[in-house]
């Protein structure tokens, strides 16, 4: 049920419970799905070791859960890749934990190198979009590679990008930015 190295939810016990609650919960409640991605960490992991590279997971996994709250599911979906569901939230806290993870994350003191910059990418979105669990991480997804390709190390919530790709669909402006 747990990762090992983080102590999180492993993705397959984190995800039956995401769409067990998603299933049970009522209609006028607003839950949301965050997609976290630790930046350049492909190249963290090779320039100094597998072991330097563990250790930045498991402080990103405690910035994490520092900031989340007890109710929400915290996952290690596998990699570099972490994501959170936050049950029976609001607009504005879905605003601020986005900003607010990117902002703990980059405060990781990576040691005395200043070359090593670690940072995460973050995509959001609400339940007001779907009920589904595919489609959720889907939509999160999604606007996590918008956010990437566009302005690494922040977050950005699917309204935003759906707003700002309207007449054009999210599939194309991704594979439109290379």
């Amino acid at each position: 049920n747990r990762d090992k190295l983080t102590g999180l939810y492993s993705r397959e016990a984190g995800e039956k419970m995401i769409k067990q609650y998603l299933k049970l919960k009522p209609d006028s409640e607003l839950c949301a799905l965050c997609i976290i991605d630790v930046d350049n960490f492909y190249e963290i992991n090779n320039h100094y070791g597998r072991q330097f590279g563990n250790s930045v997971l498991e402080e990103v996994a405690e910035k994490l859960t520092a900031v989340m709250r007890p109710t929400d599911i915290v996952i290690r979906l596998g990699g570099d890749e972490f994501m959170v569901f936050s049950k029976n939230t609001n607009k504005a806290y879905i605003k601020s934990f986005g900003n607010s993870i990117s902002k703990r994350v980059n405060s990781i003191y990576a040691g005395t190198d200043r070359n090593i910059s670690i940072s995460c990418t973050v995509g959001i979105v609400n339940t007001y979009y779907s009920d589904k669990y595919d489609e959720l991480f889907d939509y999160a997804y999604k606007t996590l590679m918008f956010a990437k390709k566009t302005n690494k190390g922040t977050s950005l919530l699917y309204s935003d990008v759906y707003n700002l790709v309207d007449s054009k669909g999210l599939d194309e402006t991704i594979l439109d930015k290379g």
